[in-house]
């Protein structure tokens, strides 16, 4: 079984197949980015100064990203999306 590591940089090199094992891997992804961006998104909240407030913009947007394009690969996987799995924009 391949580590979560080597599943990530099967998914951007496009060699992910669509099995068991990488379907869950897939779903951890998506999981770690979610929390991710809940992170993110408190930290935002959180801070006033300017410098930090544009790096958080840049971290949400970056991760914005890649949930979304998490969700593309799950979906051309073959993978059907839960309801509560949507898009972030």
């Amino acid at each position: 079984m391949t580590n979560l590591f080597e599943s990530t940089k099967k998914l951007f090199t496009g060699n992910l197949k669509s099995d068991v094992s990488d379907e869950k891997h897939l779903n951890e992804l998506m999981r770690i980015t979610r929390e991710e961006l809940l992170r993110i998104e408190r930290n935002y909240k959180e801070v006033t100064d300017e410098d930090l407030l544009d790096y958080f913009m840049y971290c949400r947007l970056a991760a914005q990203q890649k949930y979304n394009y998490l969700i593309k690969q799950y979906r051309a996987h073959g993978l059907e999306t839960d309801s509560d799995r949507q898009e972030c924009v």
